[in-house]
């Protein structure tokens, strides 16, 4: 066919890539046939060729699409995405450069959206590889989960009411958190007010949020207003509160129910310790007050030559008291042992204040009553040497007030409770003897 002057080409008002073509002339072709060299090809076929174009300068009004369905400019949403059912997306990046990944067409106010189809908590959202073997990923429940579809290492349980820590190997609940607290290998108690961290079936560390007081307990919760017992058994708490150590017991209870706990030892803000007491004993500068029906038992297991108890006074002037002994509910002193410092002895003491006695009269039969007590020499079983000696029982029937206890007495496992005495409590015997004694000497003297 001849050729034709470019004016002489009728526009085009619709474009069709696949069919609208565009004249290309065979430079080579010097001669200018008049037929054959005139050559065409569509703009599909320009595309489809491949290589590399470069544009100095364009703009594209409208929606810019490439094969159909693969990648879209959207202007009317200001957002650019790779589309794989419209209006769906399985990218879109919009204008204020939120990216979305999944079914959503926009990035919406997060910069970054991960939006999943199904409802599986195992469906990935975020994979992680490593060789090409899946390691670990993001859940479309919000769990994080291990290297298998089941083992969630970070989850929410069912409800969306608590965050749950597993063990990735087996799946199995490690922890975990809710609104009253943190469970270790358990689910928190039902706690009220308080906040805590609850570690297996019975140990609990608590704190009131609002408060200064803190506490480490076993079998305990704090629910409904009370303490509570965690499960059936005993019960104790560790208590701190503005500057005060506290210690609670209670005895074993059914779970669920109510505890009524005591207060067995305290550590005052004052470095005061208290045993059986919540208060100070005698005065607030007791550093130790001990109640109880034993007050106390000691027993050493050092050398016969370490002491089993050592009382150091450290005062250089005056007579240091080391104990002093009292009896009533009111205090009644009634001896001590201290050190008389002008005569450099340690003195044993017993309350002899006339104001402590009614006085009858002068002893007169003091002869007789020494008459009665059988003196006899003998040992301590286990001792080895020999000593002059009473017997507790036989100078019971003397002096009762010289001697504790009964005779042939016996504990609840039927081991002896040994009669003891006061040998101390002859003296005045003794000297009121010694004074008539003085006496008729004197008077046969004379």
């Amino acid at each position: 066919m001849p050729d034709t002057k470019i004016t002489a080409l009728t526009a085009i008002s619709t474009v069709d890539p696949a069919v609208d073509v565009l004249p290309i002339v065979d430079v080579s072709d010097t001669t200018m046939a008049a037929s054959g060299t005139t050559k065409k090809i569509t703009s599909n076929q320009i595309l489809g060729a491949g290589g590399t174009a470069t544009l100095a300068s364009a703009t594209i009004t409208g929606d810019l699409t490439v094969d159909t369905s693969t990648l879209k400019v959207d202007s009317a949403n200001n957002r650019v995405g790779i589309v794989t059912a419209s209006p769906r997306s399985g990218f879109a990046l919009d204008v204020l450069g939120n990216a979305a990944l999944g079914d959503s067409t926009t990035g919406g106010s997060s910069r970054l959206t991960l939006d999943g189809s199904g409802t599986a908590g195992n469906v990935p959202m975020i994979r992680f590889r490593s060789a090409g073997v899946q390691k670990a990923f993001f859940g479309l429940s919000g769990g994080f989960f291990g290297d298998t579809s089941t083992d969630a290492l970070i989850a929410t349980d069912a409800a969306g009411a608590a965050i749950r820590f597993c063990v990735s190997d087996t799946g199995t609940e490690a922890m975990r958190l809710n609104s009253t607290g943190l469970g270790v290998g358990v689910t928190p108690s039902a706690w009220s007010t308080y906040k805590a961290i609850q570690v297996g079936q019975l140990g609990a560390f608590w704190a009131n949020p609002s408060g200064t007081d803190v506490y480490l307990s076993a079998n305990q919760y704090f629910g409904s207003g009370s303490d509570r017992y965690i499960a059936n058994g005993l019960a104790t708490i560790y208590k701190q509160n503005a500057g005060v150590h506290s210690w609670l017991i209670a005895p074993s209870g059914t779970a669920g129910n109510a505890i009524t706990f005591t207060q067995a030892m305290t550590l005052d803000a004052s470095g005061n310790l208290l045993v059986g007491t919540t208060s100070a004993l005698i005065a607030s500068s007791r550093r130790l007050s001990v109640v109880g029906t034993v007050a106390a038992a000691l027993q050493s297991t050092g050398a016969a030559t370490v002491e089993a108890v050592n009382v150091w006074h450290t005062a250089t002037t005056g007579n240091n008291i080391f104990i002093d002994f009292d009896t009533e509910a009111s205090v009644t002193s009634r001896g001590s042992i201290s050190y008389n410092r002008s005569g450099g002895l340690v003195a044993y003491n017993t309350t002899s204040d006339y104001r402590a006695k009614d006085i009858i009269g002068p002893v007169s039969n003091s002869g007789s009553v020494i008459d009665s007590l059988k003196v006899y020499i003998g040992k301590m079983k286990g001792a080895s040497v020999e000593r002059p000696m009473l017997v507790a029982h036989e100078a019971q029937t003397v002096a009762p007030y010289a001697v504790t206890g009964e005779k042939d007495a016996v504990d609840v496992d039927g081991n002896p409770r040994y009669q003891q005495m006061d040998v101390s409590s002859f003296v005045p015997l003794l000297i009121a003897e010694i004074q008539s004694l003085r006496t008729r000497v004197a008077a046969l003297e004379a």
